[in-house]
């Protein structure tokens, strides 16, 4: 990202960062009347979507993410990617339907920064150097891009030249699922991360023909199974999860043409070291807020200023500055044990399944507060 002067765009009343349930869900609630001239802004349809196969299963059902009084052929199934997805479609639709025409634009880019000038009055810095002034900036981008293994603490001794790049063999969770089912089928795999993205990896890898050599974490796997909704992916993964980390990876090989790593690994309390070999390792270690796109870089220190609010019944969780000029959903949050006791309003009138800080429910939630919010502070 560059940080010079940049095209300044013309002035408009709202910018929505991100393209993912929150987003969607606030611009169908609001009134045109109330976002007046608006701007989505997201590199990305349908966020985090836009990287998994649409027959994936989410962790919910279709009853716990769907309206009081939804029928469905199989309402404790887990819900899809492709039913979300085709819900958000059809909330896209209905914001973009109620929108005059040249009201509601749309820009390819990522939010990397929001100076706040005064009350109603900030300039959004885009990835693609543009600038909106604007008067209101709502955030439903999440907390910010992947962790990949360096900014996971992961030392590499080499990196991959040339053809070899392509193989992807050490990446993320999102970039992996991107590859599709080829690239996981006769792999041996490490996963990094305790977390319900890395049983998802795990459950990639075993639906499409890989192998999970190791599944680590250096803190545990508590979040691993929220709500019981990874049930089988631990049994299966019982004798590979270790509580260790990855200390340095070494390419094997010719840089080039080779194929392989070997992962320098310390292990439990007793920090046994050992080398082990795989395939590709995938690293699931969350969200990283400080980089570029992250929430605490885009806000830098007007993050700290910002102030829990619940709105709704059941209750979402928003954070808003001092006189409102930003509003920021939930999923940012998620990751800042700062916030964690903030979520307790929202659990408490929610089942066990969609007790998830960043889960679909508590966003949807979230995004409605938003929405809720907005309307009463124009």
């Amino acid at each position: 990202m560059s940080n010079g002067p940049g095209i300044v765009l013309p002035v408009c009343k709202t910018v929505i960062a991100g393209s993912g349930v929150a987003a969607m869900r606030f611009a169908s609630r609001i009134r045109p009347s109330a976002a007046g001239s608006t701007v989505i802004a997201s590199e990305r349809d349908w966020g985090w979507f836009s990287s998994f196969p649409r027959e994936w299963r989410l962790g919910q059902s279709r009853r716990a993410l769907s309206p009081p009084g939804a029928e469905f052929w199989d309402p404790r199934g887990k819900r899809t990617a492709e039913e979300q997805v085709r819900q958000m479609i059809s909330e896209a639709t209905e914001a973009v339907m109620k929108f005059p025409s040249d009201q509601l634009g749309y820009i390819q880019a990522s939010v990397t920064s929001v100076n706040k000038l005064g009350p109603k009055n900030c300039v959004v810095r885009y990835s693609n150097n543009y600038l909106q002034p604007c008067e209101r900036v709502v955030i439903c981008s999440g907390v910010g891009p992947e962790k990949d293994l360096t900014a996971s603490g992961v030392k590499f001794l080499n990196s991959p030249t040339g053809p070899r790049v392509l193989l992807y063999e050490a990446t993320t969770a999102l970039k992996a699922m991107e590859q599709g089912s080829k690239w996981f089928a006769g792999k041996r795999l490490a996963i990094y991360g305790g977390g319900a993205t890395a049983a998802w990896m795990g459950e990639a890898a075993f639906l499409w023909g890989g192998e999970v050599g190791a599944w680590l974490s250096p803190n545990g796997f508590a979040g691993a199974n929220p709500g019981g909704r990874n049930n089988d992916i631990m049994d299966w993964t019982e004798h590979v999860r270790h509580e260790g980390k990855i200390n340095m990876i070494t390419f094997e090989g010719d840089t080039a043409y080779g194929r392989g790593l070997l992962a320098n690994v310390q292990l439990g309390r007793a920090k046994t070291k050992a080398d082990w070999n795989f395939d590709a390792i995938i690293a699931a270690t969350g969200a990283d807020p400080l980089a570029p796109t992250g929430i605490q870089s885009v806000l830098g220190l007007g993050y700290q200023s910002l102030k829990p609010i619940h709105l709704g019944n059941p209750a979402g969780l928003i954070a808003v500055d001092d006189d409102g000029t930003i509003i920021v959903t939930s999923p940012a949050l998620a990751a800042d044990p700062t916030w964690s006791g903030d979520f307790g309003p929202v659990f408490a009138n929610l089942e066990t399944e969609n007790q998830i800080a960043a889960g679909i429910r508590v966003t949807e939630l979230s995004a409605e507060a938003a929405a809720n919010y907005f309307e009463s502070t124009r």
